[in-house]
């Protein structure tokens, strides 16, 4: 079920996409399926320790209109 919620990172509009499309253009999409998964897992298991809800902020990810080629929700933070 993991791997299903994975897929959903293809979408432009997923928190997890830029992610899934730097470990797809080096591995492959079916490892970038279950890398998501991997990271899912990680961040659902954190969330049930701290017994808190989903931070976007603690994934390194930020949220906007970014327009390169197409426009994307989220990209990766900077460094």
């Amino acid at each position: 079920m993991v791997c299903e919620a994975a897929q959903h990172a293809r979408r432009t509009d997923h928190p997890l996409n830029p992610y899934f499309v730097a470990l797809s253009a080096k591995r492959g999409s079916r490892m970038a399926v279950i890398a998501v998964a991997h990271r899912l897992c990680r961040i659902m298991f954190a969330m049930l320790r701290n017994q808190s809800d989903f931070d976007i902020e603690k994934i390194g990810i930020e949220e906007g209109a970014f327009v390169r080629t197409t426009v994307r929700r989220y990209r990766r933070k900077a460094a």
